[in-house]
């Protein structure tokens, strides 16, 4: 009685589980696909820890501009020394690796300054 009883907990579970939208229960990286970035920086708002970056479009010729929020903590590279945001400049060439979240907006995963 006492199997059946966990069977039917364990059962329950992962209905819930399920049901759960992936809003709420995936908000990271993981199982997202990553995407990558080329292009330059074009803003730095070193309050809202938020900065632009010009790409090339698919069309190779048209530019994009798209805004990434940088997440707390997070470490960027400039070459091999380790920076934080206010060594970010405009005119730095940058590659990001980013996904898309629920609500259609990019989410930082890393960051690679050029020199």
């Amino acid at each position: 009685m006492n199997f059946i009883k966990t069977l039917l907990g364990i059962f329950v579970i992962a209905i819930m589980m399920q049901a759960c939208g992936e809003s709420y229960c995936d908000d990271s990286a993981v199982g997202r696909q990553i995407r990558r970035m080329e292009g330059t920086i074009t803003a730095v708002d070193t309050f809202d820890s938020t900065f632009a970056v010009e790409w090339q479009g698919e069309d190779l010729i048209h530019y994009n501009v798209t805004t990434f929020k940088v997440p707390e903590g997070m470490d960027f590279y400039k070459g091999t020394d380790m920076v934080d945001i206010l060594d970010i400049n405009i005119g730095d060439p940058v590659t990001i690796e980013y996904y898309i979240d629920g609500s259609g907006n990019p989410q930082m995963v890393r960051m690679d300054i050029g020199q």
